[in-house]
């Protein structure tokens, strides 16, 4: 059995204990419970599905059809990855802030402090599979752009949950320009990677310039955000102090806080892509090569069969 198939096997394995036994003691309720809960097993669902396919060569037929090509499933297959490894990660962060602090039952306690270990396995496997299809030339959503706009949807989705739940945006215009800012680059950054799993087209001429741009709204979002939210000097009907409704765990001041510190994330991630366009094309150089030599040996395979 070949090393990704090992890879493959530890994750669903590794996801099937979690949600056994977090299933087998309980207690996972309220919003974040269910947050858990949906990343386990929409990993494991994805993961057993993508293996399926795969094995019933269902992705060979699909990669034929017209209007998709030989890129397409290693595409698809590292995105789903990269998003699976994100959310294992999150959840494995989230999970024993909220639920194993505390808690007085010894029982219930281990077996939860074990199905946070099985989550972080999960979290490890998720990555060795995004680094196995990284070994794939003609792979560009394995290459370092292709991983980064994964993380910036991932950590843009976070942001819009927290400043919407309760809204958090409503108050001031120049909070409400940090709202504007990150659903358009959220758009922007989901659009890209659609295109490339569903169009495999080159970038744009313009696209440099649109990541110039889009970084700059972001550094702005980011001074602007914590200025009219956390500074007394433009004060916020949402106060730190006092009993308040949580969100996952946090305030409605915490959440202020988080989002934050993701805005400052997801800038320093545009970015860093900003930086890998204009210092560096080397993962686009090679999966352009890569491409254009599978076209040519499949040319030269089918002429042959021919003659």
């Amino acid at each position: 059995m070949a090393f990704h198939h090992w890879v493959r096997l530890g994750a669903v394995v590794s996801s099937c204990v979690v949600l056994g036994l977090v299933t087998h003691v309980g207690g996972l309720g309220g919003g974040l419970g269910a947050w858990c809960m949906f990343c386990w097993a929409f990993s494991l669902a994805g993961t057993l599905l993508i293996s399926l396919l795969q094995i019933f060569n269902v992705n060979m037929n699909i990669c034929n059809m017209e209007g998709f090509n030989h890129e397409f499933w290693d595409n698809v297959s590292a995105t789903f990855f990269s998003y699976a490894a994100l959310l294992c990660l999150s959840t494995s962060i989230i999970f024993p802030s909220n639920f194993l602090k505390g808690h007085q039952n010894y029982d219930v306690h281990n077996h939860r402090a074990a199905a946070e270990f099985f989550s972080c396995v999960t979290t490890l496997m998720y990555v060795a599979e995004v680094q196995i299809a990284r070994a794939q030339p003609t792979c560009y959503m394995a290459t370092t752009r292709g991983i980064l706009k994964v993380c910036q949807t991932f950590v843009a989705g976070f942001i819009l949950f927290f400043i919407s739940n309760p809204v958090l945006y409503a108050d001031q215009a120049a909070v409400q320009w940090c709202m504007a800012v990150y659903c358009i680059c959220f758009i922007w950054s989901m659009a890209r990677i659609l295109r490339r799993l569903f169009c495999n087209q080159r970038d744009l001429t313009c696209v440099k310039s649109v990541y110039v741009c889009v970084s700059l709204m972001y550094l702005s979002a980011a001074i602007t955000w914590p200025v009219f939210k956390l500074n007394s000097h433009y004060p916020s009907p949402i106060n730190p102090p006092g009993p308040c409704p949580e969100v996952m765990g946090l305030c409605p001041w915490g959440q202020e806080v988080v989002v934050t510190v993701l805005t400052a994330l997801n800038f320093l991630l545009y970015f860093f892509c900003t930086c890998c366009l204009y210092i560096s094309n080397d993962d686009d150089q090679q999966y352009r090569l890569a491409t254009l030599s599978h076209t040519i040996s499949a040319t030269l395979s089918i002429g042959y069969n021919t003659i």
